[in-house]
């Protein structure tokens, strides 16, 4: 099982517009607000035997910590803004989030559980191009909401995820929620 650790967006309303800009200018899956999250860290394959020293490794990297507010706004892409493949809202939240994926690596190393070592960079990926060239007729809906905040809501709770890929798409299941 694929497994990733996150910060799950509530699901509302708040994204609606954006989201549906996305999917009307085509050349993307846009994802649904209830699949919405911040991954924290990816950890890709993983036994199911290990799936508990996740959840403990995470809840020691969440010690301390406490609820703390996130903002979710600003869409851009990677790899730019002429053909995105990835469209993404970023997320703010007074350096708490980059403290917490901080943690989160440094437990998951303590504890031997492999993960991607990527630069972490809070963000929400609302859409990915069907096509390996990108998406260029989606750069006026970036455009139109660079600078727009979307939500502020108070994360209580970081999730450990099961992941299974799918013709249609990953699929995301609740492992175990860590309170803060």
């Amino acid at each position: 099982m694929r497994a990733f650790v996150a910060v799950k967006i509530p699901d509302g309303p708040s994204l609606y517009r954006p989201l549906e800009g996305l999917s009307a200018a085509g050349g993307l899956r846009v994802y649904g607000t209830g699949d919405l999250h911040i991954t924290l860290s990816f950890i890709g394959e993983i036994g199911q035997e290990r799936l508990r020293d996740v959840s403990d490794t995470v809840e020691r990297a969440a010690r301390g910590i406490g609820p703390f507010d996130i903002t979710v706004g600003s869409l851009g892409s990677f790899p730019g803004k002429s053909g995105p493949r990835i469209v993404w809202a970023g997320a703010r939240s007074g350096g708490k989030l980059e403290m917490l994926a901080e943690r989160t690596a440094a437990e998951l190393d303590e504890g031997g559980i492999g993960h991607d070592m990527k630069k972490f960079v809070p963000h929400i990926t609302l859409a990915r191009a069907r096509d390996e060239r990108g998406a260029p007729s989606a750069s006026s809906v970036i455009e139109r909401y660079s600078g727009t905040d979307f939500l502020t809501f108070t994360c209580r709770r970081i999730t450990v995820f099961g992941s299974e890929l799918t013709p249609s798409g990953a699929v995301h299941t609740p492992v175990s929620e860590i309170a803060l």
